[in-house]
């Protein structure tokens, strides 16, 4: 979950464009809170990004309300309201969970066939 301050309260996830580099992401949930948000976000997979420090960026992209003492109809300009930070992606190696071996094989190129050893035992 990203916790950003001082930024505007949102009506949906469509409201903020979020990017890990320039691979975008949906916002799966949010909760507004007094001066910011709350994001959770899906983090894209290792196909879209290579491991190391890459740009995580939100940018506000939903509409403004009309300034106080403005009218409702004319169009401001706004400053862009983006918030970035260094985000540290990486692929955790593989990892050995288990290891199983029989004192019988099972004949052909795989010991196990089927959970079993030669013998039947698991």
């Amino acid at each position: 979950a990203l916790r950003i301050s001082n930024f505007p309260a949102i009506a949906s996830g469509a409201d903020v464009a979020v990017t890990f580099a320039s691979v975008a992401s949906p916002v799966l949930a949010y909760v507004n809170f007094k001066g910011g948000v709350w994001l959770q976000v899906r983090v894209p997979p290792a196909v879209d990004l290579a491991p190391g420090v890459v740009a995580l960026t939100v940018q506000f992209t939903g509409a403004e309300p009309v300034p106080r003492g403005g009218v409702t109809g004319q169009v401001y300009v706004r400053a862009l309201k983006i918030a970035r930070v260094d985000f540290s992606y990486y692929v955790p190696l593989p990892e050995v969970v288990a290891v199983r071996w029989c004192a019988v094989c099972q004949a052909g190129r795989t010991c196990l066939v089927n959970a079993r050893c030669a013998n039947a035992a698991k």
